[in-house]
């Protein structure tokens, strides 16, 4: 699907919304007050919303601005695995958040990850032999073997089959917004380059979630290049630590596992009042090497390397800049 000079002034809700969809590709997209009115917002929530959607996904040449939320997210789902044992067992999967209710939660022959909530960790995947779908919430699904080991009631499961294969975000502005810029989780790989961001909060949030949002789930490979991050994070309120959150929210953190895996920020204009640049939790390895930083605070350029990048509970990490 091809979305080309394609202009929202005003909506009470998401500006473009698509769920259980594929191969999407929107260019020269606007999301931004109509120059007649004197109207302040956009549009109330997200500007751009993709949840279980598959295939290569472009999002290009696009103007996001003065809505009142996050500009772009895309995610997977996770659902709630349960089972009863009434003589013989009974499986389920149900949707816990309430914006998640009616969606298709997989299809014959797909493939369902399964994690512990509490760590976030996988048990092992499992393939959909029929699925029936009881309420708006709760669909009965039967797998074509046992399901892994480890497993039990209350895990939670992801469609492994509806995840986009690769995402591009390139040559757009996303400003005046509120709170974030991009939101990005549950891809195969995904690249950010050549964007201007000015945002009230964290303007690129790698997240993951199985107990509250239920956003799921890992990046494999994330590169953000060449964007420019102008006076980012400013709302105190909206502020996640730093500019670049890398944040699973994981209840109880296992020294050797890592939820995200490889994400580099290369090449990119930080325009910084404070520091950290980058926040992350959870990852396999991060990157942070040939960005400029321009600091406000002259008492900011006294800061080392350490101080641009955090970490915590990740495996390798290099930041070869210096504010």
């Amino acid at each position: 699907m091809t979305v080309r000079e394609v202009t929202v002034h005003h909506c009470g809700g998401m500006a473009f919304l698509a769920r259980n969809s594929e191969e999407f590709h929107l260019d020269g997209f606007k999301v931004t007050p109509s120059p007649c009115f004197r109207r302040l917002v956009s549009a109330s929530d997200d500007a751009v919303h993709l949840a279980d959607c598959r295939g290569r996904i472009t999002i290009e040449n696009g103007l996001l601005e003065n809505q009142w939320d996050d500009a772009i997210n895309i995610h997977g789902i996770y659902r709630a695995f349960r089972r009863r044992d009434v003589g013989m067992p009974f499986l389920f999967l149900a949707a816990r958040h309430y914006q998640q209710f009616g969606l298709e939660a997989a299809r014959a022959g797909e493939t369902l990850e399964f994690i512990d909530t509490d760590t976030l960790q996988a048990l092992g995947n499992a393939v959909v032999k029929n699925i029936r779908r009881l309420t708006e919430q709760i669909s009965s699904v039967e797998f074509t073997g046992a399901t892994p080991a480890g497993v039990k009631d209350g895990n939670a499961a992801r469609n492994l089959s509806a995840v986009p294969e690769e995402v591009v975000i390139r040559s757009c502005t996303m400003r005046w917004s509120k709170p974030r810029g991009i939101l990005v989780s549950g891809v195969k790989k995904a690249v950010i380059e050549n964007n201007y961001f000015h945002t009230a909060g964290a303007v690129i949030c790698v997240a993951g979630d199985a107990n509250f949002w239920f956003e799921s789930g890992p990046v494999e490979r994330l590169l953000i290049r060449n964007n420019v991050f102008d006076h980012c994070n400013f709302m105190t309120a909206a502020a996640r630590r730093a500019l670049i959150v890398i944040e699973p929210e994981i209840p109880r953190l296992l020294p050797d596992f890592r939820y995200h895996g490889e994400i580099a920020i290369r090449d990119n204009q930080f325009l910084l009042f404070a520091l950290p640049a980058v926040y992350a939790v959870s990852t396999a390895a991060v990157e942070f090497s040939g960005n400029e930083i321009v600091p406000d605070d002259p008492a900011l350029s006294a800061k080392g390397t350490d101080e641009l990048l955090t970490t915590v509970n990740c495996g390798e990490a290099h930041s070869r800049d210096q504010v």
